[in-house]
Order: structure tokens, then C-alpha cells, then sequence
């Protein structure tokens, strides 16, 4: 319970982005392991657990050392060591405590729906204003702040509440789990994310293939499906609700006649799936049924296949014709979501990907540095599109940690992939799966890895698997073997007090910011900046931009050179720094800020005023 608690309170943090949500549940997970060992009844951790959690102990290392080549040193690196000692803490602290999977996997698949409704709840019955995304495109964000991980989120959600439903011994569990298919698919659905469709695709493709009874997986898959199907076809007929510009009225109503409809799709799927968990206890299917369905089932993938070949061609020209429509850029506006869905464009995520490959190309050893990779994008990036990530986790790691850091990152996520083969036999080892394998497609294709609260789902996912795959259990460890928890709980729960410390009001200012309240943001910057602005220019370059605000340009021009001289590679510090400098050295922040980011058009016009030529 406390695992789905922890992945509620990150989701409705703003998906647990910012570090500021990390250190407390980082140092309570700590101290939950070394209590445990101190009084004697940890759980033995086995090979696969120890190889996870040292791989990622040892990544957060390289993240954190690399501050000594990063552009923006320690300010830049600690966010990345900060995430990865939560993910440590909380994997451990799972491992640890937690000896029944289907308790852990219970939990999580609680959190995810809790989610998924409160996200459904947003659009079914909007407030003051339609519900939408930052770029107006009306699909839905919230609580976790973007789209497609929220896609992700319902996608995991279904996975296991499919499994759930087929397969736990409690009926009313049984119920509810499919009844919950329901609202993760009309919230999946109002993403409008391709990628989450996909991965959700590729999970259960991959639990099936895994999976010793899957013959009874797909019956079950059979009987449930149906409805959240339903629901999915009765969302994509409401033109309010999937219009990129909708007229509240229309989707108010709209969206109370839907969740109408949703409830009676949830009370009618939990009364078949309860009805035939009873009926499946007294009745045995004969072998000769079982042999008649699979073939049955071979059939009808071999005509799936016969009739895609006579669609689309041979495999080879499907592969070529979807690599061309993945690199072509998306529609440049779209009034109805629903086509959104059939598009097959990568949204620029070629040139996302390019720039993370080439500068992993420049530093092929020990990579840019953690945090890096915004920086190394608005300098190079070929249009001019924003972003902060590559869009895929493991180029990102690649280009900012080098092989080393990718091998780690590979290692710990791989170590519950053998476990799943190891752990098969078990009931829910097919759901673990496939919510598991569903977060390690999408987070080759989006940033998932730094909304923690869906990292700490996909990841307790795999945790379940590794407890699955347990051969003993030894609940009382010996002496030497419970010094080490104690002393990582103590220092783990220091280093997240420590980070928490500077990261508070560090997040107080940016919220200050983004409320217009300036001198909130310039006492909560200034308190920043005296306790972490020594190796970071963030708090220095909030505290400018708040000065500045207020109409303090000699103390925004002090500030903001400590910003710069923090982080040289900092370029909204340096665009700052030119809006409120004079003469040469107003000149020279214009030069390096359009140097740092040659797209930008409100530097280009900064530097046509000041009467250069930034064109040549």
C-alpha cells in the first residue's frame, strides 16, 4: 500500500518532475531499509536484485562524477544523481520489504487507476475551461503534466488489470480489476499517443509469448477486452471530446453522458468476468478444445498477416514506407484528434535523436556530461522546436554518459527481462510483464525516465518480477550482511535531506515565477542561491529574472553574471544578462546567447538591434 501511495502523491506532484517531490520519499525509503536491517528482518536480496541495484547506485555515480566535464557542472549533474538515488531508495526498499508480488503489483495497479481517473475526471467533466495541453491541442495532460506518459500510465494500468482479472484467486479483486480496463482505456485514449498504443501492443505481445498458459491469457484477453473496446469506440464518436478546439458547453455534456456510458461498460465487464471466475472453477476445458482454439488462433494470425502482406506489400516495404512517414513532420494542424492516432510521423523525434547520436559521436569515451543534453539541443538542433530531452532514455544516456553509462543503465533495466523467463510460471508474472516491457518500448521514445512517478510504476513492475523469481527466502540475514543497507539507508537519506535542502526553495521560486508574484520569487531565489547557488546558476539566474521584474537592473546584472559565470553553457542566463547589461558587455551576452542557441528569434532580433549582422 505504501508503494501505491508513494506513485499516487508523485502523480499528482506534477508526475514527480521537478526535485524539489524527491527528497522525502528518497530519505523515508532509506530509512525503511536500514530500519529493517538494523532490527534483523530484511530480506535476503538475491543475484538479479543486487545486480539492479548496484548498476543504478553505480549510474547515479557516473552522473554525479561527470559533473567535473558537464557545461553545467554539479548544478547540472545533481538532478540526475538526485532522480536515480530515488529510484535506488525506492527499488530497495521494495525489495526488501515486499515477499508477496501480487501485494506489490496490487498496489501499483491501484495507483495507476486512481490516476487514470482522476485524468479521466478532468475531461469528462471540465470546470471553468476546457482541460488542455500546453499547445492547445486539447489532449489530455493532466495530473502528470504530458501527454504521452499519461498514455503510458493507462497503458500499464490495462496490462495489469487484464492479468488481474484473469487471473487472481480473489473474486471481488477479479471485479475490480476489470472494471478498471475501462476508465485506463478512455484515459489512454484522450492522449491521443501513438507511442503509447504501441507500447501497450508490444507488452502484451511479448507476456503472451512468455507466458506457459497463454492459450488461457488470451481467452480471458477474449472476454474482457470487449469492454474498454467499447469504451474506446464510444470516446472516439464524441467530436467535443477528441476536437482540438472545443466548445465547453458540448463537451460538459458530452462528457456526462459518456461517463454514464463508461459506468455501465465497468458494472457490465466486473458482473461477466465475476460470473465466469466461478463458472472457471468448476469447469475443466477439454485438452482437444484447448488444440482446436490454438489452431483456431494460428489461423486467424496467419490471415492477419496474408492480409496486411496484400494491403501493404511485403514486410521490407512496410518497414521502408513507415521509416519515411516516421521522419516526415507531423500535420500542421489537426481539428479532429481522432485522426492524430493513424498518423505516423515521429514529431521531429529524428532530430531529437540525431543531435543526442552526433554529440555522442564528439565525446565517445565518457560523454557531455549529466544534464547536457538541453544545452547541446538548442545549440545544434536543425529547427526550431524546444525540447529538454532526447525523447529516448537510452540515446540521452548514451550522449551524456557515454557507453559506461548506457551499460548500466541497460544493466539494471535487464536484470528483471531474465527474471520474467525465470518467473514465468507465475500468475501475474505475464501482467509484471508486460506493464514492464510496455515502459522500457515508450522510454526509448520519450521521456518517461524523468517523470518519476511513472518510472517508479514501470520499475516496480520489474521489481515484482524479480520477486517473483526468488528460489529462496532467508528473512534473517547475517551480521556483516546488514551493515552495508544501514549505512547506504544513512547515506541515502542524508544526500536526499541534503538536495531537498537547496531544491525547496528552489521550486518555491519557479512557482513563484509562474504566478507573477516577483517578490516571492526573489526571496525564494535569493534563499536558493545561499544554499546551492556555490556550484549552480539556476537559483542565481531566477533571482535575475525576479530582480529584473521588479525593476532592480544593477542587482539582476550582479546576479545574473553569477549565473553565467556558474554555467557558461547556460543560455537563457546569458539572454537575461543581455536584456538588462549596457553597452560591450550587453554586446557580448547577445553574441554568446545566440551562439548557444542560433534559432531563436527573439535573440535574433536582440542582435539585429544592437546592430550585428548574426546571419553571417
Amino acid at each position: 500500500m505504501l508503494l501505491g501511495a508513494l506513485l499516487v502523491f508523485l502523480a499528482l506532484q506534477h508526475g514527480g518532475y521537478y526535485p524539489e517531490s524527491w527528497g522525502l520519499p528518497t530519505a523515508a525509503c532509506a530509512w525503511l531499509v536500514a530500519l529493517t536491517a538494523l532490527l534483523g528482518r530484511r530480506q535476503r536480496l538475491q543475484r538479479f536484485e543486487l545486480l539492479q541495484l548496484t548498476a543504478l547506485t553505480l549510474l547515479g555515480a557516473v552522473a554525479l562524477f561527470s559533473a567535473a566535464w558537464a557545461p553545467g557542472g554539479l548544478g547540472s549533474a545533481l538532478p540526475q544523481a538526485q532522480l536515480i538515488a530515488l529510484y535506488v531508495a525506492v527499488l530497495a526498499a521494495v525489495l526488501t520489504l515486499v515477499r508477496c508480488a501480487t501485494h506489490a503489483l496490487t498496489a501499483i495497479w491501484g495507483s495507476l487507476v486512481v490516476v487514470s481517473l482522476v485524468a479521466l475526471g478532468t475531461r469528462l467533466f471540465p470546470g471553468g475551461g476546457v482541460r488542455d495541453d500546453a499547445s492547445g491541442n486539447n489532449r489530455l495532460y493532466e495530473p502528470l503534466g504530458y501527454w504521452n506518459s499519461l498514455g503510458l500510465w493507462a497503458a500499464m494500468g490495462l496490462c495489469l488489470g487484464v492479468v488481474l482479472a484473469a487471473r487472481v484467486r480473489s473474486p471481488v479483486l477479479r471485479a475490480a480489476a476489470a472494471a478498471s480496463t475501462v476508465p485506463c482505456a478512455g484515459a489512454l485514449y484522450f492522449t491521443f499517443s501513438r507511442g503509447a498504443w504501441v507500447a501497450l501492443a508490444v507488452g502484451l505481445l511479448v507476456a503472451l509469448a512468455l507466458d506457459p498458459r497463454r492459450l488461457g491469457l488470451v481467452a480471458w484477453l477474449g472476454v474482457i477486452a470487449p469492454w474498454p473496446g467499447a469504451a474506446v469506440l464510444l470516446a472516439s464518436r464524441s467530436h467535443a471530446l477528441t476536437s482540438a478546439q472545443p466548445v465547453l458547453s458540448e463537451a460538459r455534456s458530452d462528457g456526462r453522458s459518456l461517463a454514464l456510458e463508461f459506468l455501465a461498460l465497468a458494472v457490465a465487464a466486473a458482473l461477466v468476468v465475476a460470473s465466469l471466475a466461478r463458472a472457471e472453477r468448476r469447469v475443466r476445458v477439454p485438452l482437444g478444445a484447448r488444440q482446436a482454439f490454438a489452431r483456431i488462433l494460428a489461423a486467424l494470425c496467419l490471415l492477419v498477416l496474408a492480409g496486411g502482406v496484400l494491403r501493404f506489400g511485403a514486410p521490407w516495404t512496410m518497414v521502408d514506407r513507415a521509416a519515411h512517414r516516421f521522419a516526415a513532420p507531423p500535420p500542421s494542424s489537426t481539428a479532429d484528434l481522432n485522426a492524430r492516432l493513424f498518423d505516423a510521423s515521429g514529431s521531429f523525434r529524428i532530430d531529437l535523436w540525431s543531435v543526442a547520436w552526433q554529440d555522442a559521436g564528439r565525446h565517445p569515451l565518457f560523454g557531455s556530461g549529466a544534464g547536457s543534453y538541453a544545452s547541446k539541443w538548442l545549440q545544434n538542433r536543425p529547427l526550431a522546436l524546444d525540447a529538454d530531452n532526447a525523447h529516448s532514455q537510452y540515446l540521452e544516456t548514451l550522449a551524456e554518459l557515454g557507453p559506461l553509462g548506457l551499460a548500466l543503465l541497460l544493466t539494471a533495466l535487464g536484470a528483471p527481462v531474465v527474471a520474467a523467463w525465470r518467473a514465468r510460471r507465475h500468475p501475474l508474472a505475464a501482467g509484471a510483464t508486460a506493464a514492464y516491457v510496455a515502459f522500457l518500448v515508450h522510454a526509448g521514445a520519450d521521456w518517461d525516465w524523468q517523470l518519476a512517478a511513472v518510472s517508479l510504476a514501470g520499475l516496480g513492475c520489474g521489481a515484482a518480477l524479480l520477486i517473483m523469481a526468488r528460489r529462496s527466502h532467508s528473512s534473517r540475514p547475517s551480521t556483516p550482511a546488514r551493515i552495508l543497507p544501514i549505512a547506504a539507508g544513512i547515506a541515502f537519506s542524508g544526500f536526499a535531506l541534503w538536495s531537498l535542502h537547496g531544491a525547496y526553495p528552489l521550486g518555491q521560486a519557479r512557482n513563484a515565477i509562474d504566478n507573477g508574484d516577483w517578490a516571492a520569487a526573489e526571496s525564494h531565489a535569493a534563499q536558493a542561491a545561499a544554499r546551492v547557488g556555490g556550484f549552480s546558476a539556476l537559483p542565481w539566474q531566477l533571482l535575475g529574472e525576479a530582480q529584473t521584474a521588479r525593476r532592480e537592473p544593477a542587482a539582476a546584472r550582479a546576479s545574473l553574471r553569477v549565473a553565467v559565470a556558474r554555467d557558461p553553457a547556460a543560455w537563457q542566463a546569458w539572454y537575461d544578462l543581455a536584456q538588462v547589461a549596457k553597452g560591450a558587455e550587453r554586446r557580448k551576452a547577445t553574441a554568446k546567447a545566440l551562439a548557444l542557441n542560433p534559432l531563436d528569434l527573439e535573440t535574433l532580433k536582440l542582435a539585429r538591434l544592437l546592430g550585428g549582422n548574426p546571419l553571417k
